[in-house]
């Protein structure tokens, strides 16, 4: 116990670099926001105010944890004692910015689908109006142009036979139909042509978005130089190889039951198993209980976090299994209002399921939740 105290001494001559590591917590939040947020959380949730407290707890856990404690050990003590008095509210700033970065992100994905999918609307009307007019457009006289005067402030309208016929021919009031016809032509060849050239820009804009050019200079390297660089953009479905490839700690909590699903995860109920063997189906990436870090920096453990991998959002699911039971409705009513506290809202980004003895889960909920938030 001395020997930890003496320790700790030897650390605290440290202070200003601490500070100073802490201080970067508001300038380097994109790059490790995640880490800052787990280590301040640590500090916040796990440590108590009273030293002699502290020396006891550290002390009883260094017995059972692994050999890399006296790390452990001296980094949260390093930590504890040379926070500034804020540490609150950095803990808060903190968690509040990684909450707008990613609602930002997911923003700017959205916009980006919203674009494309506007350029889908906009070339099917296009095509509309391109067919519309060659196939119900006014023919008339090939070359026919129509020339228009005033005189007393009367029009007056001549038929010109083609481009050098400079004056034409005067059409009579009982020919207005043939200078009506002549002008709907007139109009009718512009409008094609401009709906042309849009639609080619159109085309072009699309091919664009779906291939993502800039895609092209990371996907060509050999893997051995991928492993090298740090991509400003990849692919959705490199994005979503890296997703599953994170590597995570699920609910400590023990699975002791025979329901294994196709991915070979042990999950602990039938309705888990039908929902994780439908995700894995369509393509839909998942994680089982995965955590989430709430306010107060305790993990919780939905049932399933899953990506759209069109968009790159992350959505929560949980599915309430008996939702007959009172006590058990009560509790999980409970758990979800404490989701909506810490930014998980029903029907943004969390899924919720449920069933009844008389009404299990089906293929056909999980289904629904794919078409409506998850393709």
């Amino acid at each position: 116990m001395c020997q930890k105290l003496l320790s700790i001494s030897c650390i605290r001559h440290i202070t200003d670099e601490i500070i100073e590591t802490v201080h970067l917590v508001r300038t380097t939040l994109l790059g490790n926001t995640d880490e800052i947020i787990e280590t301040v959380h640590l500090v916040r949730t796990t440590l108590p105010e009273n030293t002699d407290e502290i020396i006891e707890t550290v002390y009883l856990v260094r017995i059972t944890l692994p050999e890399n404690t006296d790390e452990i050990i001296e980094t949260v003590y390093l930590v504890r004692t040379t926070l500034p008095e804020n540490t609150d509210e950095i803990i808060e700033t903190v968690y509040l910015v990684r909450i707008v970065i990613k609602n930002q992100y997911n923003l700017i994905r959205k916009e980006q689908f919203m674009l494309l999918d506007e350029l889908l609307v906009r070339k099917k009307n296009l095509e509309c109006l391109i067919y519309e007019i060659k196939r119900h457009g006014v023919k008339g006289e090939k070359n026919a142009m129509l020339r228009i005067s005033t005189h007393n402030g009367v029009p007056q309208y001549y038929l010109r036979k083609d481009a050098s016929d400079k004056n034409g021919i005067y059409l009579k009031k009982q020919d207005i139909a043939i200078a009506r016809n002549i002008a709907q032509q007139e109009y009718d060849e512009e409008m094609l042509l401009a709906a042309q050239k849009e639609l080619r820009t159109i085309n072009r804009l699309i091919k664009m978005e779906k291939e993502d050019i800039l895609l092209k200079p990371y996907e060509k390297m050999h893997d051995s130089r991928k492993e090298m660089i740090k991509p400003y953009r990849i692919s959705n479905e490199e994005f979503a190889r890296r997703w599953l490839a994170k590597e995570y700690q699920g609910n400590p909590m023990p699975v002791i039951t025979p329901y294994r699903t196709v991915n070979g995860e042990i999950v602990r109920s039938k309705s888990e198993c039908i929902a994780a063997d439908r995700y894995a189906a369509r393509g839909i990436p998942y994680k089982y209980e995965n955590p989430y870090k709430m306010k107060s920096g305790r993990n919780v453990y939905p049932d399933f976090t899953l990506l759209n991998i069109r968009t790159r959002e992350e959505f929560r699911h949980e599915h309430l299994g008996r939702v007959d039971d009172p006590e058990y409705l009560a509790k999980n009513i409970k758990k979800i209002d404490e989701y909506k506290e810490n930014g998980l809202i029903i029907g943004k980004n969390l899924l919720i399921t449920y069933e009844t003895a008389e009404r299990p889960l089906s293929t056909e909920d999980i289904d629904l939740l794919i078409t409506e938030f998850l393709i």
